[in-house]
């Protein structure tokens, strides 16, 4: 897996240090979760019309990160979630040699988030089997790190991959909500993120931070105008895209540990 991750500097130093990064991060897997539609998975072929994807970089490799905004008309109960499989450095390091963390409390009660190892698979969960995604798909993120740490027995340590959500998006009539998603090489200033690091302290780290806007309306939500899927889909392209990865990282950079 091999992704970068762009932000947008404001300073010519700062468009410096993001070219620097260029090719140094890579994204294997991605998708979106609007109250269980996950047809915005993987470049599955469809996609939710709510999911701005125009600053947020879906390439293999190289790739640059950027924001993903995702739109909710009137309705109740709403959910919005991201999953994403990054690696840093994946060329040198292959794909376990990352950590991971998180800072400050979660900015709410209906926001959270999981941190673990994509490649760790139940063979019982739906709709992959995979835990922390099918976590992610049935939004059943547990607010927790099960991702491993480096030890002197182990210098290459860890997998990395990440979700967060916001939940209970309750919106009003003539109103709207405005989910953000943030992925950056800029640390936020503030409020709760995840980070996720090389154990090569040379390499860059990658911020994943949240937002939502709620914007006007009455105040009786009407029901949600988003299906309900089974995401039978966008599964399907999540599995093909780990696939290709799998077949890229056999072609450029032989062959991986990592479990498929």
């Amino acid at each position: 897996m091999k992704r970068l991750a762009l932000s947008v500097a404001i300073s010519s130093l700062g468009i410096f240090v993001t070219s620097a990064f260029a090719g140094n991060v890579s994204l294997n897997d991605w998708c979106f979760n609007v109250t269980g539609d996950l047809s915005t998975c993987n470049g599955s072929g469809s996609s939710n019309p709510a999911v701005d994807l125009s600053g947020f970089d879906t390439s293999l490799v190289p790739n640059s990160l950027g924001v993903a905004t995702i739109t909710l008309g009137p309705g109740s109960n709403q959910y919005v979630g991201l999953y994403a499989d990054y690696d840093i450095d994946y060329a040198d390091y292959l794909s376990y040699n990352d950590n991971a963390s998180t800072t400050n409390a979660l900015d709410s009660p209906d926001q959270s988030y999981s941190i673990g190892n994509p490649n760790v698979y139940n063979g019982i969960s739906s709709p992959s089997g995979y835990t922390l995604f099918d976590a992610f798909a049935n939004d059943a993120l547990d607010d927790s790190n099960t991702a491993g740490t480096p030890n002197s027995g182990s210098p290459q340590c860890c997998d990395i991959a990440f979700a967060m959500a916001f939940s209970n998006i309750n919106v009003a009539l003539g109103g709207s909500a405005i989910i953000t998603f943030d992925i950056s090489f800029t640390a936020p200033g503030g409020g709760f993120y995840v980070t996720q690091s090389s154990n090569d302290p040379s390499q860059p780290s990658i911020y994943l931070s949240g937002n939502v806007d709620l914007i006007g309306g009455s105040s009786t939500p009407e029901p949600s105008a988003f299906l309900l899927t089974a995401g039978a889909l966008a599964v399907a392209g999540f599995l093909a895209r780990r696939r290709r990865a799998a077949s890229f990282r056999l072609l450029f950079f032989g062959a991986s540990r990592e479990g498929l």
